[in-house]
């Protein structure tokens, strides 16, 4: 009989815990989630009426799955490295060019947020964490 260990390599690596990397990772991946939530209540009271509302419900439906994302890194699912860098790059380039067409300065200090989760997933303790 094989032992439970050998039959999911992911097993004995919880018994360790999360590598760092992963934590910082998903940690920014939800404050991104935060990010999108604070501006979509920020749209919501805006008074634009209806439209607010869709462009408000988007950004809810996003941020939710933004947090998916972060869910999936805590549980090793290897979806989650490609998922946390595409987000997280995405999330970067929104706010330098929103920052670049007149935005406030401390835009570029929100993009830390998001860069430091591309950076925690390309981390080589988190590739072999998230590999299958």
């Amino acid at each position: 009989m094989i032992p439970p260990s050998e039959q999911n390599p992911r097993s004995s690596a919880l018994h360790r815990g999360l590598p760092a990397s992963i934590v910082v990772g998903a940690v920014a991946t939800w404050g991104s989630t935060v990010a999108l939530l604070s501006v979509a209540i920020a749209v919501m009271v805006s008074g634009h009426s209806i439209f607010s509302a869709g462009v408000a419900a988007m950004l809810v439906i996003y941020a939710i799955l933004v947090a998916l994302v972060g869910w999936l890194a805590i549980k090793g699912r290897s979806s989650a490295q490609g998922l946390m860098v595409a987000s997280g790059l995405l999330h970067v380039i929104v706010l330098v060019s929103l920052q670049r067409s007149g935005g406030p300065a401390w835009f570029w200090v929100l993009a830390v947020i998001p860069a430091a989760a591309v950076v925690a997933a390309l981390l080589p303790q988190s590739r072999a964490w998230l590999r299958d």
